[in-house]
């Protein structure tokens, strides 16, 4: 493996990757890096790096070897989608498949269409949640190539929860939300972290004629088409298992994102404007008491961003274009351009934090590991 300085290209010509385009890694209990590969399958990597391992259709793993998502539950069972894909005529179907920790696989159809899988979480009872969806262009949705990172995840989407039996399908304003609050059904999760025993929530709340907005009586925008996306209050919710509080609005109307939380505590959210035209607006920090929003005239290189991430240091990372970094101290910003130093020119997705505190980020090229101690 070429090291240049604390970066490294981990690809399948000097690793055990089976495949270089890598939608998405996750970490089991022992410490063992799960990665979902577009094309070579799901790949297992020890805890020591010594053993890698590779799960395929052909020999009756997965659905296909087309995996877009990944992620271990509380019962170590490895989750993994497998997209709906067409490959010189011939059609693969997609599916969800399933390791038990006795090394049994299952694999469940997909249900309620084959839309491109954007997040892939376990809620606290046992259910998976899948966020499915696209890119919309001309009322349609792009067909899922692989690509889990920019704005293009936060359009036309739906989420589906699976308990091991059965599938439900939820509309965008009425959605997984149903995982933590069933009660309200207005309500759209777009991301969640919890913090101690508090859970902080990205929310979407769309405007109703009870709400008091000033809309006409009776109007509701997500009837007319087009217009749905942009009539919602988009704002930060805490639940502390006994009530729901609304925390601050985002930053500015009509913005969109995902939510982390640095060590810190503070809440970071990337910053998408939603219409015929998906734009970036950069990052906004929320410290508790007011948002700052950083974009390409206060510190970032891009206002596109293709991922949030978060490590053990207390540094925070946004992937804009072009496989440029911006690493977030917690004074202020380092730029880390794609092509140097060993990092590709290909966006980078969420980063994974092994036990040795090595970041891993996946792209289409490989997967970016960074081994610095800063």
């Amino acid at each position: 493996m070429k090291d240049n300085g604390d970066w490294q290209m981990v690809t399948s010509e000097n690793s055990g990757l089976p495949a270089n385009h890598v939608t998405g890694i996750a970490e089991d209990g022992a410490g063992n890096l799960w990665f979902a590969t577009y094309g070579g399958g799901l790949c297992r990597r020890s805890a020591d790096g010594k053993d890698w391992q590779t799960y395929r259709a052909a020999a009756g793993s997965l659905a296909n070897d087309y995996v877009g998502m990944v992620t271990v539950d509380a019962a170590e069972q490895v989750w993994a989608v497998c997209d709906a894909y067409e490959l010189e005529d011939n059609a693969y179907p997609g599916g969800l498949c399933a390791l038990s920790p006795d090394g049994t696989w299952q694999v469940y159809p997909r249900a309620a269409g084959e839309d491109c899988v954007l997040a892939l979480e376990a809620d606290r009872q046992g259910r998976l949640w899948l966020r499915t969806g696209g890119l919309m262009v001309s009322g349609g949705t792009t067909q899922c190539d692989g690509m889990r990172e920019g704005p293009s995840r936060f359009g036309g989407s739906q989420w589906q929860a699976f308990d091991g039996t059965t599938w439900t399908a939820y509309d965008e304003d009425r959605a997984a939300a149903a995982a933590w609050y069933p009660h309200r059904s207005q309500r759209t999760r777009l991301g969640w972290e919890v913090v101690g025993d508090t859970m902080w929530l990205l929310e979407a709340v769309q405007f109703a004629s009870t709400s008091g907005t000033g809309l006409l009586p009776g109007l509701n925008m997500s009837m007319i088409p087009g217009m749905g996306s942009f009539m919602y209050d988009y704002c930060l919710t805490t639940y502390d298992g006994r009530e729901w509080k609304k925390q601050t609005d985002l930053p500015s109307a009509f913005r969109f994102g995902e939510l982390v939380v640095d060590r810190r505590g503070d809440k970071w959210v990337s910053l998408v404007t939603l219409g015929d035209i998906v734009m970036g607006g950069g990052v906004g920090r929320f410290d508790g008491q007011e948002w700052t929003v950083y974009n390409r005239s206060t510190g970032l290189p891009s206002d596109y961003v293709a991922a949030l991430s978060t490590d053990s240091r207390g540094n925070v990372w946004v992937s804009t274009m072009m496989g440029d970094l911006s690493r977030w101290d917690g004074s202020g910003w380092t730029y880390l351009p794609g092509r140097q130093g060993g990092r590709g020119d290909q966006d980078l997705g969420r980063c994974a934090e092994d036990r040795q505190g090595q970041l891993w980020f996946p792209s289409k090229a490989g997967v970016l590991v960074y081994v610095g101690n800063a």
